[in-house]
């Protein structure tokens, strides 16, 4: 039987950890932010008390006041952010794959312990020739369709660190296979803010990947460096051939983007219009994105544009080449669907718009806050609104309410199923349901990513065991009680992080009583 107390325990350790106790609403304020100081009084008098010069007599000229210079004003303290923030430009030159950049990411440490080190994830070096050699990020099976290339040295895949800063002070900087680690002049404390540096350059392998090229389109997945969640631990994973090997915090990110100005920049976030240089032929593209677990974005010359509005007036853009514009025009079509579903079903949606980017990876789709990325086939497959519609519900399961996609993929991946079942079945969920797991695999088990050797394992144990889970806890808390659980849920842990034990202890509170017996039956 599972333990309740001990999971009660853990969920309050890591929500203290995450910092998330209370993600309802994004907080107003940073507790123990610095204020202004008490500004002294311009102009005081002195007292008339003691000796001094006469007073003029009443027919005197009166003398003109000395000129006092005016106190100069206190600046204002610069306010605390309230989460994480990225400063990061880029330049990118197709010609030679080579994207080089800065970034300056002002971080507290929200856990209950210190630490000696920044890590930033690099998982470029996934791709790199003696990585590959050493431990192969693509199952062989995939290979073909994920490599460009057969030789592992024409891959080049890598990514570097220049320089680095902690608060203006040089600090040492190496790279330990997938991850860049800061050394620290002094250990950073709970609480503490950081201003941590990183000057990097990187090469774009020519795989079919979360990253890659094909023709005149580039896409960026998970490529930039971004600081690894530190908990306590620093979850700085390897690049795993299963699975979405990914795990990160909010955060509000600035960034400038330069390429030749004849490709168009999708990304994450708002995108201002590209600042052009008719001298040199670059521009500079400057995006905000607020509240967003990483930073994506892809650059594409001769796409076109299917766009739809979810009923709050969100807009959908889909970026096609090889896709029939009906297809394209119908992917857009359901994304703005599911987004009005989850939007009442779930809670708001937190962007302005949701980008879905042609590409040509081996996977189907892939999950990024306000964009994803889908296979050109699987965008021109009748079939594909399957994959769109996923990869938007990962905004609300993954993004919005965030989880370890390591160790506990199924939170995600098992809420996007379902959600997407939801929209597309609709009557006939119950029947399709009834089927799927009277035919699931005796083996299927929801677990972490790095257990699985296939992806038909994992998709098995996580897509769909997860998705089935939550069906019968909708059975077992009856319809008022799983739309009470998933406002409950999405108010508590937006913008947070969820565990599998949180999760549970969010479902107890809704029931009003323990369900070990219902639990022990679907979780290990």
């Amino acid at each position: 039987m599972r333990r309740r107390a001990a999971r009660l325990a853990a969920l309050a350790l890591a929500l203290a950890a995450a910092g998330c106790s209370d993600a309802a609403a994004p907080p107003t304020a940073e507790p123990g932010a610095p204020v202004a100081s008490e500004r002294p009084a311009v102009g005081g008098g002195a007292s008339d008390a003691g000796a001094g010069p006469a007073s003029p007599p009443v027919d005197a000229p009166a003398e003109p006041a000395p000129e006092l210079e005016p106190e100069p004003e206190l600046a204002e303290p610069e306010p605390m952010p309230e989460r994480t923030t990225y400063e990061i430009d880029a330049t990118f030159d197709p010609a030679s794959r080579r994207l080089t950049g800065t970034t300056v990411a002002l971080a507290r440490n929200d856990a209950a312990v210190a630490t000696s080190e920044a890590r930033w994830t690099a998982y470029l070096n996934a791709f790199s020739a003696e990585a590959i050699r050493a431990r192969d990020p693509v199952l062989p099976e995939h290979r073909k369709r994920a490599y460009a290339v057969a030789a592992p040295d024409a891959l080049d895949g890598r990514l570097a660190a220049v320089h680095a800063s902690v608060d203006g002070v040089p600090a040492a900087a190496e790279r330990r296979g997938q991850t860049i680690v800061v050394a620290l002049p002094e250990p950073w404390a709970p609480g503490e803010w950081r201003r941590i540096e990183l000057a990097w350059e990187a090469t774009l392998p020519a795989v079919h990947h979360r990253f890659g090229a094909a023709d005149d389109a580039y896409w960026f997945g998970n490529a930039l460096p971004i600081l690894a969640a530190f908990d306590g631990e620093w979850r700085d994973y390897a690049y795993e051939p299963v699975g979405d090997p990914f795990f990160s915090t909010v955060a509000d990110f600035r960034v400038r983007l330069t390429a030749p100005r004849e490709y168009d920049v999708v990304a994450t976030g708002d995108e201002t219009p590209a600042l052009s240089s008719a001298a040199d032929g670059w521009a500079t593209t400057t995006v905000d994105a607020p509240f967003a677990r990483d930073f994506a974005f892809a650059l594409g010359a001769g796409f076109r544009v299917a766009e739809a509005s979810t009923a709050r007036g969100a807009r959908v853009g889909v970026y096609f080449r090889q896709a029939s514009e009906a297809r394209a025009a119908a992917a857009a079509e359901a994304a703005a669907g599911i987004a009005d579903l989850l939007e009442g079903w779930v809670g708001a949606y937190p962007y302005g718009e949701m980008d879905i980017f042609e590409n040509e990876m081996f996977v189907t789709g892939m999950e990024y806050p306000g964009l994803a990325f889908v296979r050109a086939d699987r965008l021109n497959d009748p079939d594909g609104v399957e994959t769109v519609a996923h990869e938007v519900a990962h905004q609300w399961f993954y993004n919005v309410i965030g989880n370890d996609q390591v160790r506990e993929p199924w939170l995600d991946e098992g809420f996007a199923t379902y959600a997407t079942d939801v929209y597309l079945l609709g009557d006939r969920l119950d029947a399709v349901y009834a089927e799927r797991l009277r035919t699931l695999r005796k083996g299927a088990a929801i677990g972490d990513v790095r257990t699985y050797d296939s992806w038909s394992a994992y998709w098995n144990g996580n897509y769909r065991k997860g998705a089935l889970l939550l069906h019968a806890l909708r059975g077992e808390l009856g319809e008022e009680g799983f739309d009470r659980f998933l406002k409950a849920y999405y108010e508590e842990f937006r913008f947070g992080v969820v565990t599998t034990d949180s999760f549970v202890a969010t479902a107890e509170r809704v029931r009003g009583e323990p369900m070990d017996a219902f639990f022990d039956r679907w979780l290990p």
